[in-house]
């Protein structure tokens, strides 16, 4: 399956249709699908899926979502029945099962259909016959197709350790001895892997998905389509402030219906002044290349040059220069091709100045000296990145005062009169400076990766959610107090609590003296339920007995909720409930961080027998 930068789909969502073994039959037959094939097919879908994935340790099972396609027929099952998706991998299935919900051309999707027998070529050039497990079935409008998900690395492993039944094609990778078994019963076999499904472009297809649907309004999408056909490329933020928007549900729905283009491939549409919506997306892609380019020229210096950030409309020209000396076509969209002594030009100042000087300079034609002095430029960059890392959080306003002494200090010592940047220019290079991200990328570290390097596995990443109910962290712990009857553990009570991982504020809680149980976490989706009248999308859990038993699974089969599980090796993933429940025990249950406790003295009574022996400060 080939990657996609643009959003297709019919209203983002997949076909709801109720398919019967008629129907299936039929469609199969419209597509000139083998009579064993649409066996196979229909077979397939009246039998249980043959792999059970189970969680907890050895076992491969990591999320179990909700999904809109039809995973089922009509004749396998009895009563309303919520169709479900269980994955192994969120950076190779839920990304294949997300893409192919916002496609909306599947009329039929399975999950590990039934085995098949192949005769493979093993290790060791022997020859031996395997039973063959694809992992999904997708039936679309125009085709039938078996695919087998794979990541990078294990194809490349495949490819080198059986050639023979392996290939790597010019785009992908191939399974020879499936694909050829599979033609001949009239359906297509296809290998996908990770790198075609980057995780980007999963987080905007799920963000794209929950966006309400925007009522059609013919002269406020004319408003924002002629201004971006006028300042392509142009940020989501300022296209809603340019255009008198109230929010960005309408460009997020034009960008649904194909109207305008965005490359969700490579920047983050929640990200509203990053990510850039042109005309074309080839317009698009150039300007998320320049974009990304100055981000990892400025994420290599410890401080914000005066003109890093470059002209957002100069991008898709700078991201056309970047791929023009990295190989790639030097033709533009006018059909114009740039000459070789261009390229050469281009080519030196990459050499000698880094992305940055590719930047085109038709803001600064006329041959104008710099606004500034270097030295100024220095000193402002300076001053940001210090005043940002400072403890004391100063005011915009107060840190500009201060910059225009220091400024007044350096120009005595240059013996000058330099004048100071606007106030407006002062607040711009505030908000871009972050001094939390921006100093941990100028040292490095783990912030490093996932900051700059977005395009790591997503099985690696930590799980944030775009808005409120998205995603709600369970857990248990025991609460470091003593209860009044003496239950619990210990005569402790258990605290069992729902954390937005949005907010980061708990939905509800239950404390208990006994053991928590499926009791305990149905007490606590009442209590959600009770105070907000809704449930999150998803209930992000660890692998505890309670959370993998067939009560509470069954419970939020019925209640159309997705489970996720936190992986076994990664504690940042749970840091929302664990800091939550860390909170607890500090504020409620230890008193407030400065409160000093009641220490009793231990020490012997003192020669003055005059003065009784005090049990505590509190009695002074």
């Amino acid at each position: 399956m080939s990657s996609t930068s643009s959003w297709q789909g019919v209203g983002g969502c997949a076909l709801k249709i109720q398919m019967n073994v008629d129907m299936l039959r039929r469609h199969l037959a419209g597509l000139r699908v083998h009579p064993h094939g649409i066996q196979y097919v229909i077979d397939s879908a009246l039998a249980p899926p043959q792999i059970l994935l189970r969680s907890g340790p050895q076992h491969n099972l990591t999320g179990d979502f909700v999904t809109n396609l039809c995973t089922y027929l009509d004749e396998s099952v009895q009563g309303d029945v919520v169709p479900r998706w269980q994955v192994a991998s969120l950076s190779a299935e839920h990304a294949f099962l997300v893409d192919l919900e916002s496609r909306g051309d599947a009329v039929f999707a399975l999950n590990h259909p039934l085995q098949v027998p192949l005769t493979i070529t093993n290790k060791r050039g022997r020859r031996q016959r395997v039973d063959y497990t694809p992992d999904a079935l997708v039936i679309t409008r125009k085709s039938a197709r078996v695919i087998e998900l794979k990541t990078d690395g294990e194809a490349m492993a495949l490819v080198e350790s059986r050639p023979d039944d392996w290939k790597h094609t010019g785009d992908g990778y191939e399974y020879a001895t499936a694909r050829s078994y599979f033609d001949s019963i009239g359906l297509q076999h296809s290998v996908v892997t990770s790198s075609s499904l980057p995780w980007i472009r999963t987080r905007n297809q799920q963000f794209l998905a929950r966006q309400a649907t925007v009522e059609p309004d013919g002269t406020r999408d004319n408003r924002i389509i002629r201004f971006i056909m006028r300042h392509s490329p142009a940020a989501i933020e300022g296209i809603v402030e340019s255009c008198s928007l109230r929010d960005a549900g309408p460009i997020l729905q034009l960008i649904k219906n194909g109207e305008i283009f965005a490359d969700i491939d490579h920047a983050l549409l929640s990200s509203s002044d990053s990510a850039f919506v042109c005309a074309s997306l080839k317009q698009a892609q150039a300007a998320t290349v320049g974009f990304a380019s100055i981000q990892a020229t400025a994420a290599t210096k410890a401080t914000v040059a005066f003109d890093a950030t470059g002209d957002p409309r100069h991008l898709d020209e700078l991201g056309f220069r970047i791929r023009a000396l990295s190989g790639g076509s030097a033709t533009r969209a006018s059909g114009h091709t740039v000459s070789r002594r261009t390229l050469q030009r281009w080519a030196k100042k990459l050499h000698q100045g880094g992305f940055v000087a590719l930047s085109p300079k038709w803001s600064k034609c006329g041959r104008r000296g710099p606004r500034i002095a270097s030295w100024h430029d220095t000193l402002l960059a300076d001053y940001v990145a210090t005043a940002r890392r400072s403890g004391k959080r100063p005011t915009r306003t107060a840190a500009y005062g201060k910059y225009e002494d220091a400024l007044k200090k350096a120009a005595r010592k240059h013996r000058c009169n330099e004048a100071p940047v606007g106030y407006s220019t002062f607040c711009r290079l505030w908000k871009q400076r972050d001094h939390c991200t921006k100093d941990a990328m100028a040292r490095g570290g783990r912030r490093l990766a996932n900051a700059v390097e977005p395009y790591g596995d997503v099985d690696e990443q930590i799980v944030l959610a775009d808005g409120p109910f998205q995603i709600g962290h369970i857990d248990h712990c025991l609460a470091p107090a003593h209860a009044k009857d003496g239950s619990g553990t210990e005569g402790k009570p258990w605290l069992t609590i729902l954390v937005d991982d949005w907010k980061g504020e708990p939905l509800a809680r239950v404390m208990t003296g006994k053991h928590p149980s499926h009791r305990t976490d149905l007490a606590l989706l009442r209590d959600c339920v009770r105070r907000h009248g809704r449930l999150p999308h998803t209930i992000f859990s660890d692998h505890g007995s309670d959370f993998m038993g067939n009560v509470f699974v069954g419970a939020l089969a019925a209640l159309g909720v997705s489970s996720l599980f936190r992986p076994e090796t990664d504690p940042r993933v749970g840091h929302r409930v664990e800091r939550t429940f860390g909170t607890f025990a500090t504020t409620v249950c230890k008193g407030w961080l400065r409160q000093a406790p009641a220490v009793f003295r231990r020490r012997p009574t003192t020669r003055n027998r005059q003065n009784p022996r005090r049990c505590c400060w509190a009695c002074r």
